[in-house]
């Protein structure tokens, strides 16, 4: 079965046809205002701003994602404690190291118990608000484990207890393990708490495809590639971590022609704005967006038909636009922007901190992310080889590649069948993906 498309770009028409990016009042396309003045913009959503707040509060602190990779270290230890258990498990007569290989595993249990309760307490106010139907899951799971472990011990206490109903009781803790890391790895996406590189391997490189997308007066080509990885310990697992990521470097170099065609305003007895530059940042998981204008205020003079341009002020000023990424319950990628600071003089410094083109400025960088997107990200054609029965992406940031420019990183899960993972994994060695280094 085909996977649906694994996100929509909310607020974005389902086809390139109704896509309507709105301009600038005055600009290419947009009607000029009979007042002299910017035309009012569209009003700000509040709830946008709670949503960009609740993604800042997930983030993890340093010492979290230290404290999540060492979680994640003592869960690989648990899932080899649990394989030299199990091997045991399914022989007919009880092994003599079988008492010596359950407390291992129970140990190994504890420790992972109590680190994940450790890591769970450290969570902030906000991060509990932010992170509760996640974290709710990963304390499900952990619950889950506890117990069929638990089941587990009266099975090999029991002298009675024959090998089907060890290997069964085993099998319960395999399924309740796997889901344990997988919502821990979840947990960690959630946060940016990631684990070490190194824990999973690619087994699979999507087909890498160039799109251009047009933004203003601007064509831009948003280059995109995609793998997917599996933890070597998880062979049990019939899920494996889907990354794509969309390089935007393309759009950092173009980004001052883009919003100045977006925010062009000319008009002879009014005002006239001009962005003189823009520079897109390459900071994770959110970027910066500086845009530098100059402002002119204008008025005419004289008799009707002669009517003479006299300038009343002009200005520099210049405002700092936060750009979040995030996935929705429902799948969509959402495009959060928020003003982090603005600078200039008594009039433009208002205008952009509380007035009509502070907001302007950030709603035209919003679509300008928003378009490059929605036209140059595809994963529903990047992933039509794979053909999953259920996927999902959970997270998007942007990251810096090894080039020093933007990229955004999707990052979420397939399931595959047992035949699909093996069919993959036996691609290894002809795909590319043991090739590269993507930025994790």
């Amino acid at each position: 079965m085909e996977l649906e498309s694994p996100f929509r770009l909310l607020a974005s028409e389902p086809t390139e046809s109704k896509l309507s990016i709105p301009r600038a009042p005055g600009g290419p396309g947009g009607a000029r205002p009979t007042t002299g003045t910017l035309a009012p913009p569209r009003v700000s959503d509040e709830a946008e701003l709670e949503a960009f707040r609740r993604a800042l509060a997930a983030q993890a602190t340093l010492v979290q994602v230290s404290a999540y990779r060492s979680l994640a270290n003592s869960t690989r230890v648990l899932v080899s404690k649990f394989e030299d258990l199990r091997s045991l498990l399914g022989e007919e007569s009880v092994s003599p190291e079988l008492p010596s290989k359950k407390l291992a595993f129970d140990e190994s249990l504890e420790k992972t118990r109590t680190s994940t309760k450790t890591f769970l307490e450290s969570f902030s106010e906000r991060q509990r608000v932010a992170l509760k139907e996640v974290t709710s899951k990963f304390v499900g799971a952990n619950s889950r484990l506890a117990d069929r472990t638990k089941a587990l011990g009266v099975r090999i206490a029991d002298v009675t207890t024959n090998r089907g109903e060890r290997v069964d009781s085993s099998n319960k803790v395999e399924e309740a393990l796997a889901n344990f890391r997988e919502q821990q790895r979840l947990l960690g996406r959630a946060m940016y708490a990631l684990a070490d590189p190194e824990e999973e391997q690619p087994i699979f490189a999507l087909a890498d495809s160039t799109i251009s997308a047009t933004i203003g007066n601007q064509t831009i080509a948003v280059r995109t590639s995609g793998n997917l990885f599996r933890t070597p310990a998880e062979r049990f697992s019939s899920v494996v971590h889907v990354q794509i990521i969309a390089n935007l470097g393309d759009l950092q170099q173009s980004i001052t022609s883009v919003l100045r065609s977006l925010l062009a305003h000319s008009d002879p007895c009014g005002e006239r704005i001009t962005v003189q530059q823009a520079v897109i940042s390459t900071s994770s998981p959110t970027t910066d967006v500086w845009v530098q204008l100059h402002l002119e205020r204008w008025t005419c003079v004289g008799p009707s038909g002669t009517m003479a341009p006299i300038v009343l002020m002009e200005g520099n000023g210049a405002i700092t636009v936060k750009i979040t990424p995030a996935m929705q319950r429902d799948g969509s990628l959402v495009i959060l922007t928020h003003t982090e600071a603005v600078e200039g003089n008594e009039v433009l410094g208002e205008m952009l901190r509380s007035g009509s083109l502070g907001d302007i400025v950030r709603e035209r960088t919003k679509d300008t992310f928003r378009v490059a997107l929605q036209k140059g990200l595809d994963p529903n054609v990047m992933l039509h080889a794979v053909r999953s029965d259920s996927g999902a992406f959970e997270t998007a940031k942007f990251v810096r590649d090894k080039t020093g420019t933007l990229d955004i990183a999707l990052d979420g899960h397939l399931r595959l069948s047992a035949e699909q993972v093996a069919v993959l994994d036996g691609q290894k060695s002809e795909s590319s993906a043991t090739q590269r280094n993507p930025q994790r």
